[in-house]
């Protein structure tokens, strides 16, 4: 989770983007006009879940589960949580790989913020606490894949708000902490490592905390050392400083930056096609970031 803009993301050629939009529109028509059942639908977009660092493929899985929202309520508890999981995880990784500024962005966040909460409220004790004690309500969750995702949505909708969703950033810790009580190694110990850009980008006034963000940061790589954004985090948050609104503007650490940027471009991919690919251009990146600096 960043706030706002990551200043290490990739970004998709425009024409490439097009394409793969107009690909995605195709495929509905197409899925619309014979529905297979459901259980082929959800092994269809397993598939494409599964080779999403293909853009087309991410689209496609993202069609492929929201084609199953209208019949939503007829599934079981736990396959309602698959597909809203699904789909919040989704918006967000092709908003993080696209890496544009903007509206478009912004929308994706909120999609997958929208469907991380209908996860959320699948749990009858956090839809009755959300409004009130959201505290209560996140520790009433046990499901970290609506946890994290929801968090991560929201949070990197903050920065969109600058220190306007100072309000906010509560629930999100809550969401993020929540989660390191359920599992903390969950999704290559994801949760640590955004709790920990989130302490460090946060001002210390609204709760911000370098020492914590340092803590979950590095307990992230000890955890999960294969998942190399957990490096390119270290990399940002740890190896740069950043102003009132969490961007980058100075270097803290630039040994620390240079060796998580070598180890992570060295590393293989593994079992991480699509993080460990967008960790490797992000490393790339940082590179700029230094000579900025």
């Amino acid at each position: 989770m960043t706030l706002g803009k990551h200043p290490l993301q990739p970004s998709f050629p425009p024409k490439r983007i097009a394409a793969v939009a107009l690909a995605a529109l195709v495929f509905c028509f197409a899925l619309g006009a014979a529905q297979p059942p459901v259980s082929d639908i959800l092994d269809q977009a397993r598939t494409a879940f599964d080779a999403r660092y293909q853009p087309a493929q991410l689209a496609k899985a993202i069609a492929l589960y929201e084609s199953l929202l209208d019949q939503l309520s007829a599934f079981s508890t736990d396959r309602q949580a698959l597909v809203l999981n699904r789909l919040s995880q989704l918006y967000y990784e092709q908003a993080e790989a696209d890496g544009a500024q903007g509206d478009a962005n912004r929308q994706r966040f909120e999609k997958g913020k929208g469907y991380g909460l209908r996860s959320l409220e699948l749990n009858p004790q956090f839809k009755a606490k959300e409004n009130g004690d959201f505290s209560a309500a996140a520790k009433a969750v046990s499901d970290s894949a609506a946890l994290l995702w929801t968090a991560n949505n929201w949070g990197t909708l903050l920065g969109f708000l600058g220190l306007g969703g100072a309000n906010q950033l509560g629930q999100v810790r809550a969401l993020f902490e929540r989660c390191l009580e359920v599992d903390e190694s969950y999704w290559g110990a994801s949760c640590h490592s955004a709790l920990g850009a989130l302490l460090a980008t946060t001002p210390s006034f609204l709760g911000g905390n370098f020492d914590q963000a340092k803590e979950h940061l590095n307990r992230a790589v000890k955890l999960a050392p294969d998942y190399l954004t957990n490096h390119t985090a270290v990399a940002e948050f740890l190896g740069f400083t950043h102003d009132l609104f969490g961007k980058v503007n100075g270097v803290r650490d630039r040994s620390l930056v240079q060796s998580e940027r070598q180890f992570v471009l060295d590393a293989p991919i593994g079992d991480w096609p699509f993080w460990n690919r967008l960790a490797q251009t992000k490393a790339q990146a940082l590179l700029d970031l230094l000579k900025k600096y």
